[in-house]
């Protein structure tokens, strides 16, 4: 599995200050990497410590930087989640 999806990394790319909406999947803990986001001018909406992940929002091009970070596993588009009424 890559690290992000192509049209993800296109949609980073070509997004400059677009906001985007992501989750990121750590190596480890992602709790030390709430400052490092923040810093970045990346909000964290939710933490998700039992499946290491982290729901951000930001510009693009800062998350878009998020690629190269070794301590990230996986960067995907935060998706709505439906349920069905049966």
């Amino acid at each position: 599995m890559a690290k992000v999806a192509p049209e993800l990394l296109k949609k980073l790319r070509t997004g400059g200050n677009a906001q985007v909406q992501l989750i990121v999947r750590t190596t480890d803990d992602p709790e030390q990497y709430v400052a490092l986001l923040e810093e970045r001018g990346i909000k964290v909406q939710r933490r998700f410590r039992l499946t290491r992940r982290l729901a951000i929002q930001g510009p693009a091009a800062a998350c878009l930087s998020l690629v190269n970070e070794p301590w990230v596993e996986v960067l995907e588009e935060d998706q709505p989640v439906h349920t069905w009424a049966g």
